[in-house]
C-alpha cells in the first residue's frame, strides 16, 4: 500500500492525478457499510450529511469537517473536507471556486503554523457528487514542528 507523501500529495493536486487518491481496503470497507446505513435511513448520503453532520452550520456557507473516509496519506498530513452548506438552501448556487474555497481555508489553517493543499475532484470521482465539496490536507510548519517539540 502506497502512501502519499506531501511532496507526492502537491504533484497530484497540481498535475490533476486524482487516480493517486486511493483509500486503504479498511477504509473503503468501513466506507461501503457506512454507505449502506445511510442508504437504509436516509434517501442519500448527501441527506445524511446535511441532516447529521452539518445540521449546526446551516446558516454558515461552508464547514470544516475531518475527513471519516480519508485517502492514504503520510501520517503528518490530515484530510479535512470543506463542505458546501448554501447549496441545499438554493440548489440554482453555484458552487463555490476553488479560490473561495481557499480563502474560508485561510480562516482555519494559521499559515505559521499549518501548510495547507486544496482539491476538489471531478465529479466522476467524487462519493458524494450532488453536494460541493473540497478536500483539504494540512500538516503542520517547520516551525510548528519546532516549537511542539521545545514544549
Amino acid at each position: 500500500m502506497v502512501y502519499l507523501t506531501w511532496n507526492q500529495l502537491k504533484d497530484a493536486i497540481q498535475n490533476n492525478k486524482w487516480q493517486l487518491f486511493s483509500r486503504t481496503k479498511f477504509v473503503r470497507t468501513r466506507y461501503a457499510h457506512f454507505k449502506t446505513w445511510v442508504l437504509q435511513n436516509y434517501p442519500s448520503v448527501k441527506d445524511y450529511i446535511l441532516e447529521k453532520k452539518l445540521c449546526h452550520a446551516k446558516t454558515e456557507p461552508m464547514a470544516l469537517l475531518v475527513n471519516d473516509f480519508p485517502y492514504n496519506l503520510a501520517t503528518e498530513i490530515d484530510h479535512a473536507v470543506i463542505w458546501c452548506t448554501s447549496n441545499d438552501i438554493d440548489p440554482s448556487t453555484p458552487p463555490p471556486t476553488l479560490e473561495a474555497y481557499q480563502a474560508f481555508a485561510a480562516t482555519h489553517f494559521d499559515p505559521r503554523f499549518f501548510e495547507t493543499l486544496l482539491y476538489v475532484n471531478p465529479v466522476e470521482a467524487r462519493t458524494v457528487p450532488d453536494l460541493p465539496h473540497c478536500h483539504v490536507f494540512s500538516r503542520a510548519t517547520p516551525a510548528a514542528r519546532l516549537l511542539y517539540d521545545w514544549l
